[in-house]
Formats: structure tokens, sequence, C-alpha cells
């Protein structure tokens, strides 16, 4: 059995670093102040929680963490694996034990070399809808870890759920891996599984239905790397394409892609063009969606969307005021 260790508070807070916000961290992030009929808000992170990502065969991440185990309430450390964008316990033959459902209450173990931390497997929600049309829905856990502060707190690992460890935020796609800084995909990773966080722009790609693994619009195969990619660009606002953001958390656009598979509900008549998009960034600009236009021109110079037609477009999207 693997001893369960407390973590240094320096430790800690390589997972907890971003839970505490100053005042206007917590304002910039309301998605609850402004109102859209219903169009989604988008984000300007692409992952941006403190263990993104971790490897099957136990290669560190870029934090330095990697996977120990899966540890069940009798104290029996199992193999790590995933499979189907869900969590799998193995034995050492590789026989399953237990995934999905079957692993609530049980731990995952991560250390950084010197220290173990157990993130507590707290529920699991099979059944979250899809947003493209007829798409399959996705699965997320619930996943806290304990603090160090005095007394412990038992808190959620993604920072805009601290205060509700035993909601599922956390859905996984095994396979692929996404670079925040350049806001880019990193496709054929079969050794690491992602771990995105709700409200980020991995996780609302997955609800798309673009995931690597997900049977896009019913075509029989997933959506293409490039397809990803600019479903990303698109929700993080990198018109650009050099992985810098021009948004906030929550601000609001419409959107749809180009085969209106998700289609853009609720659009109204008065909705301004903002932008149509590809796998590195804008291909044109109307009125972006929260900065003037003249900021972006300081970085890229686009023309105006006026096109009746944008051959090679994923997705179009609308301001959402």
């Amino acid at each position: 059995m693997l001893p369960r260790l407390t973590l240094p508070l320096a430790v800690t807070a390589a997972l907890a670093s971003a839970c505490a916000q100053p005042d206007d961290t917590i304002a910039y992030r309301d998605t609850t102040t402004v109102a859209c009929g219903t169009c989604p808000p988008n984000s300007p992170a692409t992952n941006d929680f403190r263990l993104p990502e971790l490897s099957r065969s136990g290669v560190p991440n870029g934090d330095d963490i990697y996977v120990v185990g899966l540890r069940n309430p009798g104290g029996t450390l199992y193999t790590f694996d995933a499979v189907a964008d869900e969590f799998v316990a193995r034995t050492g033959n590789g026989t399953i034990v237990a995934s999905d459902d079957d692993l609530v209450g049980w731990d995952l173990v991560v250390s950084d070399g010197v220290h173990t931390i157990d993130i507590h497997i707290r529920a699991h929600d099979a059944e979250i809808d899809s947003w493209a049309t007829n798409g399959d829905p996705i699965s997320a856990y619930a996943l806290a870890f304990d603090t160090d502060e005095i007394p412990s707190e038992t808190v959620n690992l993604c920072p805009e759920f601290r205060d509700e460890p035993d909601r599922p935020t956390v859905t996984l796609i095994v396979g692929e891996r996404y670079d925040d800084a350049g806001k880019l995909v990193i496709a054929n990773q079969p050794d690491w599984v992602t771990l995105a966080c709700e409200g980020e722009a991995v996780f609302k790609m997955k609800l798309m239905n673009y995931g690597p693994n997900d049977d896009f619009a019913g075509l029989g195969a997933p959506a293409t790397a490039a397809q990803r990619q600019a479903t990303i660009k698109m929700i993080t606002a990198d018109y650009c394409g050099t992985g810098y953001s021009f948004t906030a958390q929550g601000t609001l656009v419409h959107w749809e892609n180009h085969s209106r598979y998700v289609p853009a509900v609720g659009l109204p008549d008065e909705a301004k063009y903002e932008a149509v998009w590809t796998e590195d960034g804008a291909l044109c600009l109307g009125t972006p969606r929260l900065v003037d236009p003249a900021e972006v021109a300081l970085v890229c110079d686009l023309p105006p969307c006026d096109a009746p037609l944008y051959p090679g477009a994923e997705w179009y999207t609308w301001d959402g005021e």
C-alpha cells in the first residue's frame, strides 16, 4: 500500500495556485452578469488549471507531476490507464479492475518525485449533453484534493469550482495534448491524457463533438486536428493566430460551424458579424466580441468580413450583444 503523504504548502500550491483569485480576477471571470439570450460564453485559455495532462507511462508533465497509480478504498494501488476518454485501473498483467463510475471513491495518486498527493475521485457523470446536434453526451469526473490549510479543505481540482468538490468538472481526452500559449493542438500523443476543465476551451471543444475520439457529425470518424485547432482559436478569440486571446472569460459570442452541426441558436437579427475561422485564426474581422478593432490591428491586419462565402472556413462568429 502506498502511504498518503501530506504535501508541503509549496507543492500543494502547484495544484491550487489558480484557486485563490483577487476580487478583480473573480469579476473578470464572472459569467453570470451579462445577458445574451442563448449565446454561450467563450474562454481565453485552452486548459487553464493545474493538472492539464498526465502520461499513461508515468513520464512527468510540464509541471514535473507524474501519475503513480489508482488506489481503491481498501488501499490497493493499481496501474493507471485511460481508454475511450475514461479512467481505467489495471492489474500488473493488464486486466481491467475498474473504470468510469466504478472508480468513484478511489484516489488518483500523483507525485512530484518527492511527495505524493491523493486526488479524490468523488463523482462521475456520463450524461453531459453535447452542444452539437445529435452529438453524443460526454463524461466528466469530480476530482478534488485536500489543502494544507488549517483546517484542511477539500477543493475541486478546477479553480473555477474550488468550493464544489463533488461537481464533475474534468473530462478526459486520450491521445492528444494542447499548447495553451500557442492555442495549438498537439495530435497523435498516445501516451498522454488531457484533463480538460469545465469552462475552458478544450472542454468546450469536446462538448461541440470535436474531440479526437468522437464520432464527428455522425460521419464515423473524428474531426481533424485542423478542425479542432480552428475550434480552439475561435473559442479563445485568437484572431491573429499567435496564441494571444483578445477576450475574457465569460464574454458572450454566437458561433456556428460550417456544417451547422453546431448551430447559432437564437442569433438575433441585429447581431454583428465578428469573424470567420480556420486553424490559423481569423480569415477576416468584423466587430470583435470584446476589444476595439484597433487593438487587433496592432498585432495583425485582417480584412473585413464582407464576402458571401469563405471556402475552407470551419467557424463563423457574431458578437453576443
